[in-house]
């Protein structure tokens, strides 16, 4: 293999991915709503044709996944395949993804969002994403009768009434990569009219008013701007939801939180098995439970679940396609840059170490470079088994339970005294005696530790005898309230009754 000599920028592990012909950072980016990119390297993996579905006949899904198992790139591809992005595309994906807005409007409060809320929502985005899509495709603008285009206008007046003040609309268009098409609106009119994506905006923002008297819920209004995109010649309505944990409100107990603000939403059956529109939630597992529970199975019986579990083989597939990309094509398997000794093993091992999680294997990756940049720094050097071996728990690499959460993964850096969960150092620091205790499970994890082992390992300067089980109990817990997420649920340190103490979830 030819390696090119110039340097790529990040110190040590540039200098080394460039001796090994890399272009490019393969593990940098891992999130993939800022990942420019990800359609270079995505692989479709388990479920993506069914969850893209057909748009001559649009079917709403439930796609589950842990953190870092992809549903955000999937939604990313699919938006990507949709209009505008996609000009010849059968449908106009709507990003349903920031709710800040809808947060506002109801003060926080999540038990307070209706159905109306959401769709009020749902109606404007799609009005900014038709005037993006006529400003990328303005020749469709002749396919609306001027009823259409008076309904568009009045439903901006009541949904979207920023788009009616320039400097919002050329902010946008500038957010949109349409910068050109700003700067002429921002002109004077004769250029206006002779710009064909400027002229198709203003046409049907000065549009005369089409009041829908009739139709007075959101519901009916997003159904009649479906009928709009259907006349435009798009079979279809995208919804994409997606990044409903990212609130402060749902952040923290995202089981509870997220069906409470889907609800209104979910529902309505009616208005998800709806002619010409498909909703398409992703969301995190661990809300499944919940969203398929009694409450609301017999809603979605008829909307199957998918859930995003990646095998092996997809998971090799992505780390081919991501190497390939960041070497020029010259590279598809760490295992190309391995010692002898080791060649055949690299992606395996890293695979392995993954748990079916797309992002953990990134960051698997990185570390993995890093470490041999740091410590293997010369052209003639690769990776060997001490980097293997010396992959530790980072932040994002979760343990998957079937459906369920994910728990990052804890470990102990004894000799700095750290206690370390995904890879960050907790806030809170432990006394002497609470880390004793946390080390004398840590060394023995996965397997009950007794009372009696903790007293001789912990209370050296003391009579063990004399420490009762109700100090070990409370030792215990105020050793949980330093990191576990729920000290009165704990997922680490655990009781097994009437015998000791387990540490679980550790590297």
């Amino acid at each position: 293999m030819t390696r090119e000599q110039k340097r790529l920028p990040g110190g040590s592990l540039g200098a080394w991915l460039s001796q090994w012909g890399f272009i490019g950072d393969p593990f940098r980016d891992r999130e993939a709503s800022r990942e420019a990119q990800l359609a270079e390297y995505f692989v479709e993996g388990p479920h993506y044709d069914e969850i893209r579905g057909d748009a001559q006949n649009p079917q709403t899904s439930f796609v589950f996944g842990a953190r870092g198992c992809g549903k955000t790139a999937y939604r990313v591809m699919i938006q990507n395949a949709g209009r505008p992005a996609t000009r010849d595309s059968e449908f106009l994906a709507v990003p349903y993804i920031d709710l800040r807005r809808l947060r506002a409007r109801v003060t926080g409060r999540l038990d307070q969002v209706t159905l109306t809320d959401h769709l009020a929502e749902i109606v404007r985005l799609t009005l900014e994403t038709l005037i993006w899509d006529l400003a990328v495709d303005p020749a469709a603008l002749a396919r609306l009768s001027d009823e259409r285009r008076g309904i568009v206008r009045w439903l901006v007046q009541q949904y979207a009434p920023s788009l009616t003040r320039l400097s919002y609309l050329t902010d946008r268009l500038r957010g949109w990569n349409l910068t050109a098409v700003a700067q002429v609106l921002e002109k004077d009119q004769d250029e206006v009219e002779s710009d064909p994506a400027a002229a198709a905006i203003q046409t049907i923002l000065n549009a005369a008013p089409m009041p829908l008297d009739d139709l007075i819920t959101p519901g009916e209004h997003l159904a009649e701007l479906v009928g709009v995109v259907r006349a435009l010649g798009i079979p279809a309505l995208y919804v994409l939801i997606d990044g409903l944990d990212e609130l402060a409100e749902t952040a923290d107990d995202p089981q509870e939180a997220i069906p409470l603000l889907l609800r209104p939403l979910i529902a309505d059956l009616v208005l998800l098995e709806q002619a010409g529109i498909a909703f398409k939630f992703f969301l995190p597992a661990d809300v499944a439970p919940v969203l398929l529970g009694d409450e609301f199975a017999a809603r979605l019986d008829r909307l199957p679940p998918c859930y995003l579990e990646w095998s092996e083989v997809h998971l090799r597939h992505m780390l081919a396609e991501r190497l390939a990309v960041f070497s020029g094509g010259h590279i598809r398997s760490l295992d190309a840059l391995a010692d002898p000794s080791i060649s055949g093993q690299v992606d395996a091992r890293l695979i392995q170490r993954a748990h079916g999680s797309p992002r953990a294997l990134m960051v698997l990756g990185q570390q993995l470079l890093t470490a041999c940049a740091t410590r293997q720094p010369t052209s003639d050097d690769a990776v060997t088994a001490i980097e293997i071996e010396d992959l530790k728990a980072i932040s994002g690499i979760d343990r998957p339970q079937q459906h369920g959460s994910l728990v990052a993964l804890l470990s102990l850096d004894l000799e700095r005294q750290r206690v370390l969960v995904g890879g960050r150092e907790i806030g809170r620091e432990l006394t002497k005696r609470e880390f004793a205790f946390l080390a004398c499970l840590y060394q023995r994890a996965g397997r009950v530790v007794t009372r009696d082992e903790v007293r001789q390992v912990v209370y050296l300067n003391q009579d063990p005898s004399g420490v009762s089980n109700e100090a070990l109990d409370s030792l215990a817990f105020r050793v949980r309230q330093k990191f576990e997420p729920d000290p009165k649920r704990p997922i680490y340190v655990t009781t097994e009754r009437g015998t000791g103490y387990i540490l679980n979830n550790t590297v």
